[in-house]
């Protein structure tokens, strides 16, 4: 892949409308809150430091004239890199603090995920932001809706203890036990045995105190995880935006998204991303009739079937009612390098790579926060 060379599409940008991005990556957390008001987004951030840095994702899909909100505008160094790039030929987004209200006032809202405390924060600057039902917005984004789709026969919805002690000991071999709002990888718990330990059920019962069922699924051979990338609009039209592949840890936690024309990703799996796309229509259908309108990233996989020789799809693993990475990517990858793959990964502070997010970021309190992680352009 190169990256010194993009497509030089900057007469395209001035026909982009203004918007405010608000990268609420705490969206998940935000979910799963009894209280979801009792403290603003800025303040969630705070608590989380990476969602401190993943408030500055939007670069990779904002336009010259669009406004990111952020708790504090980032150093000269990671602004000068940025434009060492050269992929903003016409000049980089303004980052405008939270706290601002003139600048906001009239503008349109585009956040990560459609949130209670975004909205609060932007009716209080007049700007344009509408988000579905909220009951809806937590339906559709739930595991537990996903798994209406299920196509894996050993898969189970649990919602006490009696039904999980059943299941452990009815699927053989390694199972993941996930939950409604896991994110990224991070609501997964891998069970090798087949009886219940404390720390499965302390995981587990603090689900079903939240009246939220635990999803298990038997363990599979992954070879493949990729996502196809939607828009469903207020009038139910479902947009089609493309497809990625993106790379797992051996736990399922995400680590980096490959983006570019399909035939280059797909090769000869492209039969794979068609029968996932016929599939999907139905859930995607179902949820512009429930009232839900925005964003979705759709996930699945090809494994190994130890009763199969042959690949085997496993259609829709997840619904993500929101923005995604891999939507960032590709983004990305269709704004500047239309014509190849490209790869965006997560690595180690060291690393000699260019960060396309800043490694240091201040809280809501002006408090300085170093970064763990690179986000590379490979």
């Amino acid at each position: 892949m190169s990256i010194d060379r993009p497509l030089d599409n900057s007469h395209l940008m001035s026909l982009k409308p203004s918007i405010v991005h608000v990268a609420n990556t705490n969206f998940e957390f935000e979910l799963g809150s009894s209280s979801p008001l009792e403290a603003s987004f800025a303040q969630s951030w705070s608590k989380h430091p990476l969602c401190l840095q993943l408030q500055y994702l939007p670069i990779l899909a904002a336009y010259p004239q669009d406004l990111i909100a952020v708790t504090a505008a980032p150093g000269a160094d990671y602004i000068k890199t940025l434009e060492k790039t050269g992929w903003w030929p016409q000049g980089l987004p303004q980052f405008v603090p939270l706290e601002e209200t003139s600048i906001f006032i009239g503008k349109k809202c585009l956040s990560w995920g459609s949130s209670l405390q975004v909205k609060e924060w932007a009716e209080k600057r007049q700007m344009d932001y509408s988000i579905p039902p909220w009951e809806v917005v937590k339906l559709v984004n739930s595991k537990a809706f996903s798994f209406r789709y299920q196509t894996i026969q050993e898969a189970a919805l649990i919602e006490n203890e009696t039904q999980l002690v059943d299941w452990l000991q009815e699927v053989e071999g390694t199972k993941v036990l996930k939950t409604c709002y896991g994110l990224s990888g991070k609501g997964n718990w891998i069970v090798h045995g087949q009886s219940v330990t404390m720390p499965i059920l302390k995981h587990c019962r603090s689900e079903w105190n939240q009246r939220r069922p635990i999803i298990g699924e038997p363990w599979v051979d992954r070879v493949y995880d990729f996502s196809t990338q939607w828009h469903i609009h207020p009038g139910k039209d479902i947009e089609w935006i493309g497809a990625t592949r993106f790379k797992t840890n051996d736990r399922g936690k995400y680590e980096g998204t490959y983006a570019g024309p399909e035939n280059l990703l797909f090769d000869t799996l492209e039969p794979f991303l068609e029968e996932h796309r016929k599939f999907v229509q139905k859930p995607l259908e179902d949820m512009a009739a429930l009232g839900y309108f925005g964003f979705v990233g759709c996930d699945a996989l090809i494994y190994r079937n130890p009763s199969n020789p042959s690949l085997t799809l496993y259609p829709l693993v997840e619904i993500n009612a929101r923005q995604t990475m891999s939507l960032m990517a590709l983004r990305l990858q269709q704004r500047l390098f239309p014509d190849s793959v490209i790869h965006l990964a997560f690595h180690q502070p060291d690393t000699k790579l260019i960060s396309l997010l800043p490694m240091e970021c201040a809280d809501s309190k002006g408090r300085i926060i170093h970064c763990r992680q690179k986000l590379c352009p490979i």
